[in-house]
């Protein structure tokens, strides 16, 4: 007995979501299915997302594609494929379609990395971003970074955050294989070490710092309470004769309280001509006037009359 039309369209229809799911994974394998036999996989591990196609990561309401700014090899790399983790993490990217993106955005003698390669590499990430290290790489040698880390001070009018970054970039690339915690305690030293004016450094000592996070915060709060403002040079010098000034005018005061409140020590002119004796003048000395002195009599010490 043939099949009527309607139970054909009710078997298609329990059958459409098995169809849809087939479909899917056929499109998700198309790319290994399309790759020449006996040739490996690629290195990079997530698959080729399509923009709509299965695999996409959906788009989010009010979120802006980002774009890949162009690379010549005149800047620093590292900091540009830092840009291009963003980049791809924020739009949803694989590594093929990353790598894609990162080679259309080469230029000038950036592009020589893709003569580097061969063409069936040109869209590995990790082949590509190996290609532009060699040629472009400027990370200094971890005896540099330790060097840096020993000899970096604060600069006059530098900020405080702009040190402790500096610090924990020299820790991190000088002992790449130290713990986390040991490259903390190795940067905490470093940033109590070189950090200037000196009674700002003393004050952070002073507080024992656990971390250089929290040496950092404790030095940029005493250094808002010193000033208000960047502490430099010149305003730590103009403090300290503001204090030195302020310190000479008590000390001269506490002199003058000490001197009035010793008695004087009487001196030898309120003493009485008269007497000799303190506390009067010869004019109202009460003591009886001395008796004048006999004088001789008139003669010839005989008795008799000259």
């Amino acid at each position: 007995m043939e099949p009527t039309i309607g139970e054909l369209e009710r078997v298609i229809r329990d059958n459409c979501s098995l169809l849809e799911s087939m479909a899917a994974e056929t499109q998700r394998r198309r790319p290994e299915l399309g790759r020449p036999e006996g040739r490996s996989a690629p290195r990079n591990s997530l698959p080729l997302r399509r923009e709509g196609g299965p695999g996409a990561a959906p788009p989010l309401p009010g979120r802006t594609a980002a774009k890949l700014q162009h690379y010549t090899g005149a800047t620093q790399l590292e900091p540009y494929l830092a840009q291009v983790t963003l980049a791809a993490t924020h739009n949803g990217w694989g590594q093929e379609e990353t790598a894609t993106h990162l080679a259309l955005a080469l230029e000038g003698p950036a592009l020589q990395v893709l003569l580097d390669l061969p063409p069936e590499e040109q869209r590995d990430l990790q082949a590509l971003t190996t290609a532009l290290d060699r040629r472009f790489g400027q990370r200094p040698p971890a005896e540099q970074s330790r060097e840096e880390l020993t000899r970096r001070r604060r600069r006059e009018g530098e900020s405080l955050g702009s040190f402790a970054a500096d610090v924990r970039l020299y820790a991190r690339r000088g002992y790449p294989t130290f713990p986390g915690a040991a490259r903390e305690e190795l940067g905490l030293h470093a940033f109590l070490r070189g950090l200037t004016p000196e009674r700002l450094r003393q004050h952070v000592r002073l507080s024992s710092p656990r971390d250089l996070e929290e040496a950092l915060r404790e030095a940029e709060r005493a250094e808002e309470v010193l000033r208000g403002e960047p502490v430099t040079r010149r305003s730590v010098r103009v403090v300290e004769r503001e204090m030195s000034a302020s310190q000479s005018d008590e000390e001269e005061e506490a002199r003058r309280a000490q001197s009035e409140a010793v008695p004087r020590r009487r001196r030898r002119t309120d003493c009485c001509y008269r007497c000799g004796e303190p506390g009067h003048l010869a004019r109202n000395c009460p003591a009886p006037s001395p008796r004048s002195r006999v004088t001789s009599p008139t003669g010839n010490g005989h008795g008799v009359g000259q």
